[in-house]
């Protein structure tokens, strides 16, 4: 799997009895928008070296963390990535390890979550992801967060900061009664643990996060992205997480340095 193409490794992290194992997917299948031109996951890397180290959110230094990345998954195929995320994720639990997903469309969530089932999945998202299909296929990065529930992988899901969706879904979410959709300064009463976060940078406003495939206004800013993993922090164990949906397909220095601060603001929140 490792090296990437950079051979370098997100953060310097190359701790082999850190507490957190970070692995990227750069790969974009089903998306219909704009496609990365460069490869997501080393781009975060190469600017994850340019990050000052003080957390936004905990008091901690990102050099404390313990965590080794082990490079890309390297195939495109659904069946294999599966495969892979399932090898990673035993591996983890037999090492009393957390893990972490870089990439790479959202779709990837559905395997690490039917993996790792936690009780309680949250979502900062611009969408819904609840279609029952999506350009006429059943697993997509639209249709993700549907396939999750059927496979009853959750007991709970969380919905934060989404504002792009269809009718359908939001009749979905009637009938399953399993998703909260809650705002920025929302109560985080129904968590239990284990949690697992999932963050889709579409999450944030287009004025401060320009390099996603599917752009949605009035998003959500750094500080409260921040302030929500901080919360979900003291609320119970965070077993795993992940940040997608970056897709680098103009050169934009502000956005790769917001997704790379997410990154490491879920890492300190995994490992503070």
């Amino acid at each position: 799997m490792y090296p990437t193409h950079l051979d370098c490794r997100f953060g310097g992290y190359d701790d082999e009895h850190g507490g957190i194992v970070l692995f990227g997917i750069p790969y974009y299948p089903t998306t219909m928008g704009a496609k990365p031109v460069l490869s997501s996951t080393d781009i975060l890397r190469l600017f994850s070296k340019q990050a000052e180290e003080k957390s936004a959110s905990f008091d901690i230094y990102y050099s404390e963390i313990s965590c080794i990345d082990i490079g890309d998954i390297i195939t495109t195929r659904f069946e294999d990535i599966e495969i892979d995320i399932n090898t990673i994720v035993d591996k983890a639990n037999n090492q009393k390890k957390k893990i972490l997903m870089i990439g790479g469309e959202h779709t990837y969530t559905y395997f690490t979550v039917k993996k790792i089932r936690p009780s309680t999945l949250v979502v900062l998202d611009a969408h819904l992801d609840l279609k029952d299909t999506y350009m006429g296929s059943k697993l997509t990065h639209a249709t993700f967060l549907r396939r999750v529930l059927e496979k009853n992988c959750v007991d709970k899901v969380i919905i934060i900061g989404a504002r792009g969706y269809d009718e359908s879904e939001w009749t979905y979410i009637a009938e399953d009664g399993r998703i909260d959709i809650i705002d920025k300064n929302g109560v985080f009463d129904n968590i239990e643990s284990p949690i697992y976060i999932s963050i889709d940078l579409d999450v944030y406003d287009t004025s401060i996060m320009k390099t996603v495939s599917s752009p949605e206004p009035d998003g959500l800013m750094a500080k409260d992205v921040f302030n929500i993993l901080r919360i979900l922090n003291k609320k119970g164990s965070v077993v795993g997480g992940d940040v997608m949906e970056f897709t680098p397909f103009t050169i934009d220095p502000t956005s790769y340095s917001l997704a790379v601060k997410t990154v490491f603001e879920l890492l300190a929140t995994l490992y503070y």
